[in-house]
């Protein structure tokens, strides 16, 4: 991420370059000043997490568990909302499985 927040209404792609072994992603969705329409999350078109509506000054932490494998991968997280609305991404940290 380059700024301090992404926010789009069209589906947008994150990926992540995992080390070998087991991960999970957490996603951050919410925003200090207005309220958040529901975050989906898909990994190999497989949706793995979705938020729900957000109040203004109120915040989520998503967990989309991943593989690493054996030697490491690149991982697509599929980042939208439902038709018509937005969603909103604050921040994603990527920790080794068992780390919460």
């Amino acid at each position: 991420m380059r700024r301090d927040y992404v926010r789009d209404s069209a589906p947008a792609v994150l990926r992540l370059r995992l080390p070998a072994g087991r991960h999970a992603a957490h996603l951050l969705t919410g925003d200090p000043n207005t309220f958040t329409r529901t975050l989906i999350v898909r990994v190999d078109g497989v949706e793995k997490a979705r938020s729900e509506q957000l109040d203004g000054r109120h915040f989520a932490w998503l967990r989309i568990p991943l593989g690493g494998g054996p030697a490491g991968r690149e991982a697509d997280l599929e980042l939208s909302a439902k038709e018509g609305q937005t969603w909103h991404l604050s921040a994603c940290v990527v920790m080794a499985d068992g780390q919460e």
